[in-house]
């Protein structure tokens, strides 16, 4: 999935701006309430992306600070209690692989 490159969509915005005053100055039979309404439905998806992707920001930043959190809580306890019990080497190797993935 790609994002809305927000450079683009305002040389877009203003391309269309543009072009929507050139046709009122020719008096050209172009639908310029079409054009303008279609520059205004573009504009409110782009404000609805940002707004939505400011949402998914938070829940990402959100998400990392509960995955470490964790790892401080949990897994880091359970690594030193695995280190010091010689009896669960395979244990503390499985555990110690899979944190070195996520990391």
């Amino acid at each position: 999935m790609r994002g809305i490159n927000s450079i683009k969509h305002a040389e877009f915005m203003h391309m269309l701006y543009t072009l929507e005053q050139l046709y009122r100055e020719e008096h050209d039979d172009m639908d310029i309430d079409g054009l303008q309404a279609r520059r205004k439905v573009l504009d409110k998806m782009y404000l609805a992306y940002r707004e939505k992707l400011g949402d998914l920001m938070a829940l990402i930043d959100e998400y990392q600070h509960v995955v470490h959190a964790t790892k401080k809580e949990f897994v880091a306890k359970s690594y030193r209690k695995l280190k010091l019990d010689k009896r669960q080497v395979e244990k503390h190797r499985e555990i110690v692989s899979i944190v070195n993935l996520l990391s």
